[in-house]
């Protein structure tokens, strides 16, 4: 899990299987006449060579190119009326699942197991007189197949097969002890039977022949014991001061953590003392901890960001500030959710600007519902902002900020709404909003007047209609979207009352939507822009259809030098950095441009790290699995001048929508200064806390809270992030093809011009080239 948790998920999952026919085994035993069960010895040696062939198969050779062969080894079966007795059969079921169903594309099942592609091509093979086709096929290499010749499983692995082999356990056995008939003796059911380990003769040869257990590439080393460690009569002895002693000799150690510290240096333990690695990768790894060890647990927590200590005390040092215990070091690091740090971030912000802006940070956790009690911190602040007005004239102020974004004090109970506050004079604050324009205009223009809702499906496209609001904001739709979800408007209220006046309601990039967030509707949009996505669902399942086609350009082998041209000296203007932007089709690729561009500009880097914690307070009704890409990153970089772009709509009536750019001004400990550089709303500041944040359809049975800023860096974004973006400069890079309908079209088409347009495209051997694929689903445009 460490070498997942450094390098990413593993892309296959391979068993290989003994062959008690090999031919080596075979002659073996034959000399002895005897059978390879009662060689258990040469078996195991035999296994060894095996193993150690594909080894250097998997790490040197080229196994998985193109198909040389078939062979019936991976036919699974036959089995059911033909086969009854097949080992898999249960209850007249077989415990594999097979045969599968057809799959015309591999995608990942709602447990998180791989589906692999199954075509319905009509090939069948003949195993013991019964035709199989492709949905009794067992995932396979041919190129091991055949030169192996035994059971070989390939797969496209899912995180899951590792947990579940590391918690597997041993093999176990249930014996009974029973007498041969000649006594009448009467067992004690309990202990009659045994659960036994059972250890196999080939395995137990193997563990007589020291053959290794379990092996990884890189090695991964373990960290000392802390308990251990303090515990010593004498710190001179442990790893982890030496580590520190270290940190004072070796100044290009002082950017890794302890566990990194591995990684360019080995550690001597005849000498005590760390020197610097000559050859070798190793992944350093920190025992665990467990949480009732109190400020052990901590002290680890603190170890997984310290860089460069060189005593416990820089351990406790969090921006200049020392602190008594390592839990308080946590806290103040953000690693532990407290209100503390909502505290922290007003007072912090309260020194940089005005208190009206302080007091729209209040709201905005408010909004995000991330503070356990609202009414402490703002006890601990209100005062602290101004102190020249009383606490009900600030709250009447910030009753009038909620109310913009269609809120009220009254909706957060534990908030204290102000005494004698002026009611809004119109009955319903959201009619009134909708109408406040010039009917006799409008009337002139159109000659009759329609009173109509202008929404959107994406934030940033809100922003560019007069009064737009997206539409799950205006008409509370849930997320996630299902087949029987309804919207949450009650009878009577403010808004079921405007949908009552409303005859018209106009609906942009409609298509961007899921199809159960509205029945019968009018709608705009462009159907060849991307569209939902919906996990497991790949459309028609039809690919290389007539509209697939490829297409030549003029490609730019230095995407981010054309895209960004004469940075170091552009760096920190704003206008520069807002027309222009690198494009990718994942998330990966995004990363990685954005922390190479990071690293060229000459300013202070500031870190922040997430603090992850489990809701366990919800029940999930659909805990369904898929990718997990769209989960913030745990360590978030930034600079000050770094553009950004929001990934949470935080203020719709000030211009804070998901996909809104900024531009870093000033970084604190525990809030983020940033000024907006794109929409209607140009110019203007604001302040961003963390704040709590988690998927709507998780990929695992439990729901994971993530307490992070709301925003990445924007040097690169994603296709589908920049749905809705106007850019005069797109450098469009594609390491691999798009993979969905539309991403072709809307990274083309977000740029201004041909000429502000730079393409990068390589093929799978890493060359670049000046041609790449179009998907098209065609089901789209079926019924327009």
């Amino acid at each position: 899990m460490t070498i997942c948790g450094h390098i990413g998920f593993p892309d296959l999952f391979l068993t290989l299987t003994c062959n008690p026919t090999w031919p080596k085994i075979q002659r073996k035993v034959r000399k002895s006449n005897l059978t390879p069960h009662d060689c258990p010895d040469v078996v195991s040696r035999i296994f060894k060579m095996k193993l150690n062939q594909l080894m250097n198969d998997l790490k040197s050779g080229h196994v998985f190119g193109g198909t040389v062969g078939f062979s019936d080894h991976m036919i699974h079966g036959p089995y059911g009326l033909p086969n009854t007795r097949a080992p898999c059969m249960v209850n007249e079921k077989c415990i594999r699942c097979f045969p599968k169903k057809f799959n015309q594309a591999t995608i990942v099942d709602q447990d998180g197991f791989p589906v692999h592609r199954r075509r319905k091509n009509g090939c069948t093979i003949q195993k013991h007189g019964i035709e199989l086709d492709n949905r009794f096929v067992v995932s396979y290499s041919p190129h091991l197949l055949l030169k192996y010749r035994t059971h070989l499983n390939v797969e496209s692995t899912s995180i899951k097969y590792l947990f579940k082999y590391i918690n597997k356990g041993s093999d176990r056995i249930t014996t009974a002890i029973i007498n041969d008939g000649t006594q009448t003796e009467v067992h004690d059911e309990i202990k009659h039977y045994l659960d036994c380990r059972y250890v196999s003769p080939p395995e137990a040869c193997w563990k007589i022949f020291a053959f290794p257990m379990h092996g990884c590439a890189p090695a991964v080393e373990h960290s000392q014991q802390i308990g251990t460690v303090l515990s010593k009569s004498t710190i001179k002895e442990s790893m982890f001061t030496a580590w520190m002693d270290s940190n004072k000799i070796y100044h290009h150690g002082w950017d890794l953590t302890y566990a990194e510290y591995v990684s360019k240096f080995v550690y001597v333990a005849r000498k005590r003392c760390w020197q610097p690695r000559k050859q070798g990768n190793t992944i350093g790894r920190l025992i665990w901890v467990s949480p009732s060890s109190g400020e052990l647990f901590y002290m680890r927590m603190m170890f997984s960001s310290t860089i460069g200590s060189q005593s416990y005390k820089d351990i406790r040092t969090v921006e200049n500030v020392v602190y008594h215990t390592f839990r308080e070091a946590c806290f103040g690091k953000g690693f532990l959710g407290s209100d503390q740090e909502f505290v922290g971030a007003l007072r912090e912000a309260n020194t940089w600007g005005t208190p009206h802006f302080v007091r729209k940070l209040f709201v905005k956790l408010l909004f995000m519902n991330t503070m356990d009690r609202p009414e402490y911190v703002w006890k601990q602040t209100w005062h602290s902002t101004h102190q020249q007005r009383n606490n009900a004239s600030f709250l009447t102020e910030i009753e009038n900020l909620v109310q913009a974004n269609r809120k009220s004090l009254r909706d957060f109970p534990s908030m204290t709404y102000p005494i004698g506050y002026a009611a809004n004079p119109h009955r319903n604050k959201l009619i009134y909003n909708e109408m406040a324009y010039d009917k006799e205009i409008l009337a002139a223009e159109f000659n009759k007047c329609y009173h109509s809702l202008i929404v959107a499906s994406s934030g940033i496209a809100s922003l560019l209609l007069p009064g737009g609001r997206t539409t799950h904001s205006k008409f509370v739709i849930p997320v996630p979207a299902t087949q029987n979800s309804t919207c949450n408007i009650h009878q009577g209220s403010d808004l079921a009352e405007l949908l009552h006046m409303t005859k018209l309601i106009i609906w942009d990039e409609a298509p961007m939507c899921h199809k159960f967030s509205f029945e019968v509707i009018v709608f705009c949009g462009d159907s060849r822009q991307i569209l939902p996505v919906v996990p497991r669902d790949i459309g028609d399942d039809k690919l290389g259809e007539p509209n697939d086609g490829y297409h030549e350009i003029t490609s730019n082998n230095f995407i981010v030098d054309a895209t960004y041209p004469n940075l170091l000296q552009n760096y920190s203007n704003e206008d520069f950095l807002q027309k222009r932007v690198v494009l990718a089709s994942t998330k990966d690729v995004v990363d990685k441009i954005n922390d190479y561009v990071l690293s060229l500009i000459p300013s202070e880097e500031k870190r922040y790290c997430s603090a992850d914690s489990v809701d366990k307070s919800d029940e999930l009704l659909n805990p369904a699995f898929g990718k997990t890409s769209r989960i913030h990153n745990h360590k978030l970089k930034i600079k000050v001048g770094t553009p950004i772009i929001l990934l949470h709509n935080l203020d719709q009536a000030y211009g804070l929508c998901n996909g809104t750019r900024l531009i870093v001004t000033r970084l604190g400990s525990n809030v983020v200064k940033a000024e907006i550089i794109t929409g209607p709303n140009i110019g203007h500041r604001t302040y961003m806390p963390r704040m709590n944040m988690s998927l709507s359809d998780f990929p695992w049975s439990f729901k994971l809270i993530k307490r992070q800023f709301p925003f990445m860096v924007s040097f690169a974004m994603t296709i589908n992030k920049s749905q809705g973006q106007s850019l005069a400069h797109v450098g469009l890079y594609l390491p691999n093809p798009v993979f969905s309908h539309g991403q072709l079209y809307v990274a083309l088409s977000r740029v201004q011009s041909k000429k502000g347009l730079h393409i990068l495209i390589y093929d799978n051997q890493g060359t670049s080239k000046n041609t790449t694929i179009n998907v098209v689903y065609k089901e789209v445009f079926a019924n327009l």
